[in-house]
């Protein structure tokens, strides 16, 4: 099996009004039923599955997992809540959060897909497995760098450019 990653939707930090962490970070990871933005392909409601202890949380994608979170379903939404550990890394991405536009403009998610069909011009995930998510940056890593999605619908592949 291939991880994917798709883009989320939205994140948004606050600060602690407990003053246990750095800071609380809430995201939407997906929305079920709605079409990922980066591919085409949509997660069926309640198909994804991860560990109880949760899922590791890097930053740009990148293997240092700082903390892990546990997502939990709000409706139609897969979400996350997690207070920042009180690290030097927790008091970094605090920081990083703070800034103004923040340097994180959201977060991904990495999951395998254990059974998918094609439904008219997506594919429809219908059981995976969530393995992790990561902050990403809303600038790109390199200057004068871009990202393209090549198109493969002809051939009726999902996609494993990643």
């Amino acid at each position: 099996m291939t991880n994917r990653r798709i883009d989320t939707q939205e994140i948004h930090f606050r600060s602690d009004d407990a003053r246990r962490s750095p800071g609380v970070i809430e995201a939407v990871l997906l929305t079920y039923g709605e079409r990922a933005r980066s591919i085409p392909e949509v997660i069926a409601q309640d198909a994804l599955s991860w560990p109880e202890t949760g899922i590791p949380l890097n930053r740009n994608h990148s293997a240092d997992d700082f903390m892990r979170v546990v997502p939990y379903v709000d409706g139609a939404q897969l979400k996350v809540r997690a207070e920042l550990p009180d690290t030097s890394v927790g008091r970094d991405v605090a920081a990083v959060m703070r800034a103004d536009p923040p340097l994180y403009g959201g977060m991904s998610i990495e999951y395998v897909a254990d059974g998918e069909e094609w439904n008219g011009d997506v594919w429809e995930v219908t059981a995976g497995r969530l393995v992790g998510a990561a902050l990403v940056s809303r600038t790109p890593a390199y200057a004068g760098t871009s990202v393209a999605v090549r198109d493969d619908r002809a051939g009726r592949l999902p996609p494993w450019w990643w």
